[in-house]
């Protein structure tokens, strides 16, 4: 792969990598994002955090109006979730400066209906009176060995997304585990009418789907295909996730 740019701000290298016609975001060494221009998925787990809006726009019968984005990176999941379902508004979160700079410049991420902010989620989502159709939560840092929450997933945190949902909405959440992913399942479900997990091999991550709305995972997932299929184009890469009815 080749080095396109690289710049180091205190303990933190950033890099920005070409491998054939993708671009890679690179932090201390960690693979966080990457975009072609030329598809719309990427064939690993970013697939998983712009999955779900198609469960929704199926079940709804139209897109989501608004996105909230937490945790931008180089913006992988911002440009899947244009491409698919194409929201009146998204706005996109982002404690690191470097990483907006890198997001806009390289990975061209600079559309009409998208506003990114450099702010902490945390306090942004307390202090916001927005409501939304799908709140993506992907916030990590980070760490010496894996990444992690930058804070515990515990009952404010999800009682503020909850706060920020519209009536109909869903909340997309990136899990290190299967077994954390559950764990807040079940211990938030009763708010909620129907919950999903999804995985794709070869990434230990589960993203969890909390909705307002009622979901049938087995009976969407054919039309949910359809529409991949729909966004496909030559040897574009394909999706490869399953998808659990939790409750």
């Amino acid at each position: 792969m080749a080095l396109l740019w690289t710049t180091k701000k205190g303990n933190t290298q950033y890099e920005v990598r070409t491998a054939g016609d993708s671009i890679r975001l690179y932090t201390n060494r960690a693979f966080h994002s990457q975009y072609n221009p030329k598809h719309v998925f990427t064939g690993a787990m970013w697939d998983l955090l712009s999955i779900p809006a198609l469960f929704y726009a199926i079940n709804l019968q139209r897109k989501p109006n608004s996105v909230l984005m937490l945790g931008v990176g180089g913006g992988t999941a911002i440009h899947q979730l244009q491409k698919l379902v194409t929201p009146k508004t998204i706005i996109g979160i982002e404690y690191d400066p470097i990483h907006i700079k890198i997001a806009q410049r390289f990975f061209k991420l600079n559309y009409a209906n998208l506003t990114l902010f450099q702010a902490d989620a945390f306090d942004w989502v307390k202090h916001s009176r927005k409501h939304f159709d799908i709140i993506v939560d992907d916030l990590f840092v980070d760490a010496p060995d894996d990444p992690e929450r930058p804070f515990l997933v515990n009952k404010l945190w999800m009682d503020r997304l909850h706060g920020r949902l519209s009536r109909k909405g869903l909340i997309i959440q990136n899990h290190l585990s299967t077994k954390a992913a559950m764990a807040v399942a079940q211990q938030y479900k009763t708010q909620y009418a129907s919950g999903l997990l999804l995985s794709t091999p070869h990434f230990a991550n589960a993203i969890l789907v909390l909705c307002k709305l009622k979901i049938d995972a087995k009976k969407s997932r054919p039309d949910v295909v359809k529409l991949i299929e729909k966004h496909r184009s030559g040897r574009s890469p394909k999706p490869r996730f399953s998808v659990k009815q939790i409750f």
